[in-house]
């Protein structure tokens, strides 16, 4: 194999810059275990999917801090003032449930986290314009919870945290 060929197969399988910014951030505050699994799943699903994307998420009930973080070209220091997180953890578990296939919504219009068996099409968003975002959206709000630098054990936060793993467990190969 010539010097050319080797340099493209190198470049091609290393990450894109901000896949490298986007893990920065992630990885630049202890939020405990739940979260560092979630991350090392999401690094494993956007290379398993060569960091390239397919389409974005939806809008609907997104939370105005990830349309600023977007503006601030996902910049791995920014961080949004989140005065309330219980407050902000609602607008993040809305917008969460509203990017669900309809088979995990129940008839009063809560996720069903028990229920995986099904087709995870939807849900399939990898890229900069993916998932990535819901992941980012999850470390602001942890960010947010934290006292004096210690991560503060939410349930909820854990909880939609735990379900985008298991989202990703059902989106790894």
């Amino acid at each position: 194999m010539n010097a050319d060929a080797s340099s493209s197969i190198t470049q091609a399988s290393s990450p894109p810059n901000w896949f490298t910014s986007a893990s920065s951030m992630l990885r630049s505050t202890n939020l405990g275990p739940e979260w560092e699994e979630l991350v090392s799943k999401w690094a494993a699903f956007e290379a398993q999917e060569g960091y390239k994307g397919v389409a974005k998420l939806g809008h609907l009930h997104r939370p105005a801090s990830v349309k600023d973080w977007i503006q601030r070209g996902r910049s791995p220091t920014w961080k949004p003032a989140i005065v309330n997180p219980p407050e902000y953890g609602v607008e993040v578990v809305k917008w969460w449930t509203s990017l669900q296939p309809p088979w995990r919504i129940s008839s009063k219009g809560k996720i069903i986290f028990s229920a995986v068996d099904g087709d995870w099409k939807a849900m399939r968003r990898p890229g900069v314009n993916g998932l990535l975002s819901i992941v980012a959206c999850l470390f602001h709000w942890g960010s947010a919870l934290q006292k004096n630098g210690k991560a503060i054990r939410n349930p909820q936060w854990i909880a939609i945290v735990k379900d985008c793993s298991t989202v990703y467990d059902n989106l790894l190969l």
